[in-house]
């Protein structure tokens, strides 16, 4: 009889044993499971978070298709008003519009103006920055600043927009940046 008992206590003890092991088992891969899960969400609130630097986004560069299109005060014939890509080509060649302002003046004033409504730099306003950029003969040892703007302060965390064109027999490249 003592042999059964002592069978029975090592069948218990063997499931008790055996229980515990599965127990610490179970524990263990649920503690790795909450360790990925963990090292994941830190991957993806860091991927959320990190700034856009240098990136060209979709808002810069509809803002650049836009500004190009916009309608100036200058008209170099009768009735006729010139866009600010066409206003550029004029501002090349020292034009004069027919109200006797330069093209270049005016390229000038409509830009700041255009810039001041579209991206208000002010403390609290997300926008930090902007800076806006006209280059004749881009990419070439030649180049010539046309126009150069910018307004706050330059960060990291910019989105840029940009647009190339040959206008005139030279390459024109217009850059513009957000700062963030």
């Amino acid at each position: 009889m003592t042999d059964k008992k002592a069978q029975g206590r090592k069948i218990k003890n063997f499931s008790l044993l055996s229980s515990k092991k599965g127990q610490e088992e179970m524990v263990g891969f649920a503690l790795i499971i909450i360790i990925v899960a963990v090292i994941l969400l830190i991957f993806l609130s860091i991927s959320l978070k990190s700034p856009n630097k240098g990136q060209d986004s979709y808002r810069a560069n509809s803002f650049v298709q836009a500004y190009q299109q916009y309608t100036t005060t200058c008209s170099i014939k009768e009735l006729e008003y010139l866009s600010i890509k066409d206003l550029i080509s004029e501002c090349i060649k020292e034009e004069t519009c027919l109200n006797e302002e330069k093209a270049c003046d005016i390229l000038e004033e409509t830009s700041k103006e255009i810039l001041e409504k579209s991206w208000v730099v002010e403390n609290g306003s997300l926008i930090q920055g902007y800076s806006l950029r006209i280059i004749s003969n881009v990419e070439t040892s030649n180049e010539e600043e046309i126009l150069f703007i910018e307004k706050g302060n330059s960060t990291n965390n910019y989105q840029g927009g940009s647009q190339k064109y040959p206008k005139g027999g030279k390459n024109i490249g217009i850059f513009f940046n957000a700062y963030f």
